[in-house]
C-alpha cells in the first residue's frame, strides 16, 4: 500500500471529488483509492472543502482571491474566513485552484493536527458520563420544563442505544446494571396498548425509539417480559401507521406523514423482523414505498414530498439511506447510491455548531456506504465530534446540546448521539 504522498496518481483527486471522470475512470480510481491512503486522503479532504463551499451560493470571484487564498495557506491559516459574497465561489474553481496552488501543500495543511482525539477514549468516557446521569427511577432526563417529562422516553432510550454499542461491554459493570435498570423503566412506562410514556403530538419519536432500544436489548440478554414489552411497542407502531405508509406526529390528520418521525419506526420494525417477530413485512414495505416517494432525482430526501425541505435535506437524505441500507433489497440498489453520493457531497466539512442529529445519520450513512472516501469523511466528523467533548469539571465525558434540539433532548440527548457515533467499526 502507498502511504505517502508521491502517489502520481493524487492529481486525479480534484477531478474525481468534482464528478468528472467518466464512469469508467471513476470505477478505475476507487480501485486505486482501496489501496492508496494517499490518494484517498487527497479525495477525502477535496470533497470536504467542496462540500463547504456549495454551502455558499456562486458569486463573482475578487481579484485578488487567489493571492489571498495562496497567503493563507502558506501562512498556515485554518480559521474560517467570514462569509463575504467576495469568498463565495464555485466548487470546480476552487477546486482547481487548490489544484494550481499545490495539492501537497494543501494536504499538508489539511492533514496538521496537533490533538487527534482518542475516539475510544471519548466513547468510554461519553459512557461513563450516561451511567452517571441515570435517574433513581432507571430513566435518563430530557431538555427544560414541561418537555423533561414529555421526551424523557425518548431521550432514556437514546441513552440505552449509546451503551449497548457493544455486546462485550454491555454485559460489564456498572454498565450492566444500568442498562437492565433503563429497559425495566421503558417496560414500567409502557401502556396496556404498547405505547410507552405520555400521549402527545412528539410520542410518535418516543415510541420507535424505545421500541429499538428494547429489541437491542433483547438481542443482549434473553428475557421474556422485555421481549414480550417489544412486540407490544412493535404492534402499537404498526397500528399507528398513516395509510400512505409513513409515519406522522401521535393524532395527526389521516393522510399525512413526514421523513423524521417515520424514520425511528421504521429502523424499529427491521430490527423486530430480523429478530423473528412476525407478520412485519407489509408495514416495512409500505414505509419503504412511502419515504422513497419522498425522494428527488437528485437522491435528496424531502419532508413529507420530494423537493420539501424545511429544514434541509442533509439529515433525511442521511436517513432514508441508513434505512434503505438496513433493508438491503436489491431493487433499491440504484436509488441507494444516488442517495448515497448526494450524503458524500453534503457532508459537512464542519459543523462549528454541531448537529447532533445530522451528524449521527451521517455517521450512519456514511458507514455503509461504498464509497471508498466515506471512510475519511465519516472519520473527520468523529473527530470533530471527539474534539467537542467536555474532557474536564463536572461535565467531563458529555456534550454540550447547541443544536437546535438541544433545548428539547438536553445534554443526554446530545451526549448519547454522540456516543452513537463513535460505535467501534
Amino acid at each position: 500500500m502507498i502511504t505517502d504522498d508521491s502517489c502520481p496518481r493524487v492529481k486525479e483527486a480534484p477531478a474525481y471529488s468534482l464528478g468528472e471522470l467518466s464512469p469508467a475512470g471513476k470505477a478505475d480510481y476507487e480501485r486505486h483509492l482501496a489501496e492508496c491512503a494517499a490518494c484517498a486522503r487527497a479525495a477525502a479532504s477535496f470533497q470536504r472543502v467542496i462540500a463547504r463551499l456549495r454551502e455558499d451560493p456562486d458569486a463573482e470571484c475578487s481579484p485578488t482571491l487567489a493571492d489571498r487564498i495562496a497567503q493563507r495557506i502558506e501562512a498556515g491559516d485554518t480559521r474560517p474566513a467570514r462569509r463575504r459574497s467576495a469568498w463565495a465561489i464555485p466548487a470546480r474553481v476552487a477546486a482547481l485552484l487548490l489544484a494550481a496552488l499545490g495539492l501537497g501543500l494543501f494536504l499538508a495543511r489539511d492533514e496538521r493536527r496537533e490533538d487527534v482525539p482518542d475516539l475510544t477514549a471519548a466513547r468510554r468516557d461519553a459512557q461513563a458520563w450516561l451511567c452517571e446521569a441515570q435517574g433513581p427511577n432507571g430513566g435518563w432526563s430530557a431538555g427544560e420544563g414541561a418537555i423533561r417529562e414529555k421526551y424523557g422516553i425518548g431521550v432514556s432510550a437514546l441513552a440505552l442505544l449509546a451503551l449497548m454499542q457493544d455486546p462485550v461491554d454491555s454485559r460489564r459493570e456498572p454498565g450492566a446494571t444500568v442498562i437492565r435498570r433503563g429497559v425495566e423503566y421503558l417496560v414500567r412506562a409502557q401502556n396496556e396498548k404498547g405505547l410507552f410514556g405520555a400521549v402527545f403530538s412528539g410520542a410518535t419519536y418516543n415510541q420507535g425509539l424505545a421500541a429499538l432500544a428494547l429489541l437491542e436489548a433483547c438481542a443482549l440478554e434473553s428475557n421474556a417480559a422485555w421481549r414480550a414489552s417489544a412486540g407490544k411497542a412493535v404492534a402499537y407502531l404498526v397500528s399507528i401507521q398513516d395509510r400512505t405508509g409513513g409515519w406522522d406526529y401521535l393524532r395527526a390528520a389521516p393522510g399525512s406523514a413526514n421523513t423524521s418521525a417515520s424514520v425511528w419506526p421504521l429502523l424499529a420494525l427491521l430490527r423486530a423482523e430480523e429478530q423473528g417477530f412476525p407478520d412485519l413485512r407489509p408495514a416495512i414495505e409500505r414505509g419503504m414505498a412511502w419515504m422513497k416517494s419522498t425522494v428527488n432525482e437528485e437522491g435528496h430526501m424531502g419532508y413529507r414530498r420530494a423537493n420539501q425541505s424545511p429544514y434541509g435535506t442533509g439529515t433525511m437524505t442521511a436517513a432514508g439511506v441508513t434505512c434503505l441500507t438496513r433493508r438491503g433489497h436489491p431493487e433499491d440498489a440504484r436509488l441507494i447510491e444516488t442517495m448515497f453520493e448526494a450524503v458524500r457531497k453534503s457532508a459537512p466539512a464542519s459543523m462549528p455548531a454541531m448537529d447532533f442529529y445530522r451528524a449521527f445519520f451521517t455517521s450512519e450513512a456514511l458507514a455503509s456506504a461504498p464509497d471508498a472516501t466515506a471512510g475519511f469523511l465519516r472519520a473527520a466528523l468523529r473527530e470533530q465530534l471527539a474534539a467537542l467533548q467536555y474532557r474536564s469539571g463536572p461535565n467531563a465525558g458529555s456534550w454540550e446540546p447547541a443544536d437546535r434540539w438541544g433545548r428539547t433532548g438536553g445534554p443526554v440527548y446530545a451526549t448519547a448521539l454522540a456516543t452513537l457515533c463513535m460505535a467501534r467499526e
